[in-house]
Formats: structure tokens, sequence, C-alpha cells
């Protein structure tokens, strides 16, 4: 792969999105950012991690208002991370080749021409059993109020932040269903793309 690339990576719960990000970026030889933004935007803003976890791709919510000091910045803690991250998010865009998973990556980098966007999902059955696995989640009912949670929390801050339709094929360079290929199938598929862009050049 010849010159800076930067792949953003939008995932439905237990579609694998995070472990396919890992090991493209591995592949690849390039950095990768996920929680690891977290760890940046704490040491920025002095703001206790365990704050910003608690928030991270979460719509804003006011009644976290009183766990930052207000010199900091205006508005609630979910919109100070979300403008703390896109910060971030920008710099690394600009700078060096990388694989950024969520956080409203396509959105935010979707006029960068070296920019190619992702979206992972899966059956909800699939992602059921993965979550299972992954989390060692015994029951399966309780396994899909997780998935099904964590998707409307994905689906809110991104359509909040966004004004766009999360999982929507608009803006995306590549829909991939992670059951039909698998999790190496998908990274495979990813770096096909980016060498197929590379010929088009």
């Amino acid at each position: 792969m010849n010159g800076k690339v930067v792949v953003t990576i939008g995932r439905e719960f237990g579609s694998g999105g995070r472990e396919i990000g890992e090991k493209l970026a591995k592949r690849l030889g390039i950095a990768y950012y996920d929680r690891n933004i977290l760890d940046m935007v704490a040491e920025k803003s002095g703001i206790d991690k365990k704050y910003l976890e608690a928030e991270d791709e979460k719509a804003s919510n006011a009644f976290d208002e009183p766990y930052v000091p207000h010199w900091l910045d205006t508005g609630t803690l979910s919109e100070r991370l979300f403008r703390m991250q896109s910060k971030i998010i920008r710099e690394k865009a600009e700078v060096e080749s990388c694989v950024i998973v969520g956080r409203c990556s396509d959105v935010l980098l979707q006029e960068r021409k070296d920019a190619f966007h992702i979206y992972i999902f899966a059956p909800l059955e699939d992602r059921i059993s993965r979550a299972m696995r992954v989390f060692e989640i015994e029951d399966r009912d309780k396994a899909r109020k997780i998935v099904k949670k964590a998707d409307k929390a994905r689906r809110t801050y991104y359509q909040y932040y966004t004004d766009e339709r999360w999982g929507s094929r608009e803006g995306k360079d590549l829909l991939i269903n992670s059951s039909t290929c698998g999790i190496d199938g998908a990274v495979e598929m990813i770096a096909r793309l980016l060498e197929v862009k590379e010929i088009k050049k």
C-alpha cells in the first residue's frame, strides 16, 4: 500500500467490528484508534477516564454536567467528549495512516479523499451468539437485551451528532456481513478494496 490511508469502521454491536479493525490495522502496519482515544482525551482535559468511559459513544445527557469542572468547556460531558474526540480523530487522520472505529468518524472525515468508510453488520441472532461467547454471557435473553440496548445507544449517539441515519449505505465504500465472510474474510475484503483503490489512481 502506497501513500496514506484512513479507514473508518462503523459496526453493529456483536458484529466483530472492533476485532476486524484491530486485525486490519495490524495487517496494514498502521495505527489503530478506538477506546484508546479516551486515554488521549483524559490526558488533554484532566477529566477522570472513568467518567469518559461512561459517556463513550452516548448522546448528550445534561445530568452528567456535575462530573467535570464548569471552567473546562461548555455543554454536557457527552458533548465535550464528542468535541475532543472529533479533534483528535481529525488530527490523526491528517498526519498518519490509521484505522478508526466508531465515534462518527465516517462523517467527521467524509471530505477526505484518503479515507475509506466501512460498515460491519450481521444478523441479530449471530450477534447475540457472539456476544454470549465474547462476554461470557450464559443467558441468551440477557445477551439479546444487551445487544439491542447497545445498538440503540449507538444509533442515538450517531444520529444525535451527525443528523445522518446510522447503518445507512450513504457515504460508505463497503458494507460487510461478517456472518457471511467471518472476521478474517472481512479483513481480506477491506484490504482488497484498498488495493483496488490504489490501482485506480
